[in-house]
């Protein structure tokens, strides 16, 4: 990515640099990231953390209790999703930040092969 933007590109079309499509890869490396994007994609307005760790741990066999993945969500999670841009954090909701960004054909494909909704 460049040095003056943490934020993925808003090119206008699916083209990205190395660098920003090895951050978006770092995005997607993460069973439980990928999870938090499909779900958050589907959604029209922001959410609650409670609800989209509910959705995961449904989604993620091994995922524990949904405590855990809220915790790993707060402090792991979502602040690496916010860095790149991707989402925004409002307190305890939740929402895309980048609609049909460069990352969306990307989760199809990752979202298609796990067979997720």
């Amino acid at each position: 990515m460049s040095s003056d933007s943490t934020d993925l590109p808003d090119t206008g079309t699916n083209r990205i640099g190395s660098d920003d499509l090895d951050d978006l890869m770092e995005l997607l490396a993460d069973h439980r990231r990928r999870y938090a994007l499909y779900y958050l994609r589907k959604q029209k307005s922001a959410v609650e953390m409670d609800e989209l760790a509910s959705r995961i741990a449904e989604w993620d066999s091994s995922a524990g209790d949904r405590e855990r993945i809220l915790t790993e969500l707060r402090h792991k999670h979502l602040p690496k999703m916010e860095e790149t841009g991707i989402i925004e954090r409002n307190g305890d909701k939740v929402q895309r930040d980048d609609a049909n960004g460069p990352i969306d054909r990307y989760l199809d494909l990752a979202c298609e092969i796990e067979g997720l909704p």
